[in-house]
């Protein structure tokens, strides 16, 4: 049985590509947390994974991603949500907050490390959203959850050329006339979700992209034009003078995923310093209260994954 009324649930939201689960892994080097994989949670209940030991899977993993990021193949589904292969049509929903909060306190996988965890509240565990609707469910269910919000990561999203099929749906459903979505479901965020939304929304979304002005404007409206070049690699952006990046980061400000609740929100520009990542890690450390905080280790797995990014450019 899960706790719903557990306070060692936190709850990253941001954009997609933004580095939420980079931060969320950063915090699970405490001992206070536990990674984002329920067989090291296991291992770290049962007193067998150490600081040295989850720095050293979180470099192997860097180590190991091929030609597309990954997230290390770490991912919220092994703790909690949905069976993509049967449970959405089983269910009739494409995301699982599109339940009742009964029924996702129901029908929804949770994994038994997971219960094990709310129930004992004895160390944090993370669940990611990139959406508003997903946060607020995760939040009606988890009312003693902890929000961790990440801001400003237009900048450091281009930098890394991530291709984000999220704010290019969003911009597909705002392009497109109201009286042609009713009843429309939230953008999806990958094309796969695109495939689980309802026929009749595909068909139309096909429809608008078959005009060429139309997609002119989608690619528009997703790759604005800035009063500078946007640096191509982080080396670039490094080797830029203060009001140039003054400049870049001020251009690229959003505070969309910044939830009014949250007991901390990260600034994504911090992640194109070293220096400013390190700190205000600490920071959140100190925030949360995390004992066990070790700089060393988050600058070996900081290093790691901007030159794994870089390779992946």
């Amino acid at each position: 049985m899960t706790n719903f009324d557990s306070d060692r649930v936190i709850i990253l939201y941001y954009a997609v590509g933004a580095g939420g689960r980079f931060l969320a892994n950063s915090l699970s080097l405490s001992p206070d947390c536990v990674m984002m994989n329920s067989r090291l949670a296991r291992m770290q209940l049962d007193g067998n994974l150490n600081l040295k030991q989850k720095l050293a899977i979180l470099l192997k993993g860097i180590d190991n991603t091929g030609l597309v990021w990954d997230d290390l193949s770490f991912r919220d589904s092994d703790w909690f949500g949905l069976d993509y292969d049967n449970q959405p049509e089983k269910l009739g929903v494409v995301e699982y907050f599109h339940l009742p909060d009964s029924e996702l306190k129901t029908k929804v996988y949770t994994h038994e490390y997971f219960k094990y965890l709310t129930i004992n509240d004895t160390k944090y565990l993370f669940i990611t959203s990139h959406s508003e609707s997903e946060l607020n469910k995760l939040l009606s269910v988890w009312k003693n959850a902890k929000v961790l919000s990440l801001k400003n990561e237009k900048l450091f999203c281009r930098i890394r050329n991530f291709p984000n099929y999220q704010l290019q749906y969003k911009i597909i459903w705002d392009l497109i006339p109201e009286e042609e979505k009713i009843g429309w479901l939230e953008p999806p965020y990958y094309s796969k979700n695109f495939l689980n939304h309802p026929q009749n929304t595909q068909n139309t979304v096909l429809k608008y992209l078959k005009n060429p002005d139309f997609g002119k404007k989608v690619k528009e409206l997703s790759n604005p034009k800035y009063t500078i070049p946007v640096p191509k690699s982080y080396i670039e952006y490094n080797n830029l003078g203060k009001e140039e990046k003054r400049i870049l980061e001020s251009e690229n400000t959003t505070e969309e995923y910044a939830h009014p609740d949250s007991v901390f929100v990260w600034d994504c520009n911090w992640y194109l310093s070293e220096q400013n990542t390190i700190h205000n890690t600490k920071c959140l450390y100190d925030v949360l209260e995390l004992q066990g905080y070790d700089e060393q280790s988050t600058r070996s797995y900081y290093r790691s994954w901007i030159k794994k990014l870089e390779e992946l450019i």
